[in-house]
């Protein structure tokens, strides 16, 4: 097979997802509680989040080659995303139908995280070491090359309105839509009587996490969209800092977080 005698030929992104895709499309078929399910749902995960480390491309991951910006919320874009076909909102579709609500979190800020000052999707000389029968050190880098990662970007002339056409769409646009999939998903969740414990269990992987522009990011859209009690439950130092940088805005959140 090709992708065994020129393993290079396919990138690690390509590989790994295409794996975790094939494992997860094979566990959604078998039923609840099969043995069989629950590894090739573990499996899926492992691939998945693989896969996760080598997404380069702000297009791949937003879906789109054209996109608006500063006037869609969180679902729109979630969605946009969606339609466009990016492996990162249909890995967060397949977790989600198999329950590995956990991994929606880690696979978005993972993919994130390439595009932030320290991932390596920043590095264009990264390469993934690998030990396959056969391979040739040569075969490095032959059958295709890195997108550049930053691209300038363009307007469509009208103001008020930003346009992001083909290779314009920016690391600042897959970021946003990294964000906007566990927000979208938390918002299935919480609240909802059936799935309420699937959205605390994300929001306790969220709230753990190390990235201060997610949390950030995360505390807000928490305020902002009805899950204050939620929020102020959980004791973490950022969220203490967060808050006490925000009594003069809102002081009660702060009292409210000592008292409950």
């Amino acid at each position: 097979a090709l992708s065994e005698n020129c393993y290079y030929y396919f990138s690690p992104g390509n590989r790994y997802s295409y794996l975790g895709f094939q494992s997860a499309k094979e566990a959604v078929s078998l039923p609840l509680g099969n043995s069989r399910r629950a590894f090739k749902s573990r499996e899926a995960a492992e691939y998945l989040i693989k896969a996760a480390k080598n997404w380069y491309s702000p297009t791949l991951i937003t879906g789109q080659l054209l996109q608006t910006r500063d006037s869609e919320g969180f679902a729109e874009v979630a969605e946009r995303s969606q339609e466009g076909n990016s492996p990162l909102a249909k890995a967060c579709s397949f977790l989600a139908e198999l329950g590995d609500y956990a991994n929606i979190v880690n696979i978005c800020l993972l993919t994130a995280e390439n595009f932030s000052s320290k991932g390596k999707g920043l590095n264009q000389n990264y390469k993934e070491v690998v030990n396959v029968p056969g391979l040739r050190s040569w075969e490095i880098g032959l059958y295709h090359n890195r997108l550049q990662p930053f691209q300038s970007e363009r307007t469509n002339g009208s103001p008020g309105k930003t346009m992001a056409l083909g290779t314009s769409v920016t690391p600042k646009d897959a970021v946003n839509t990294c964000y906007s999939l566990v927000f979208y998903y938390l918002s299935k969740f919480l609240g909802s009587s059936d799935k309420n414990i699937m959205g605390e269990e994300m929001v306790s992987v969220c709230v753990f996490q190390t990235d201060k522009l997610f949390l950030h990011a995360f505390f807000k859209w928490m305020l902002q969209n009805g899950h204050k009690d939620v929020l102020l439950r959980v004791k973490q130092d950022d969220l203490e800092k967060w808050l006490q940088e925000k009594q003069n805005e809102e002081p009660e959140l702060l009292m409210t977080y000592y008292q409950i």
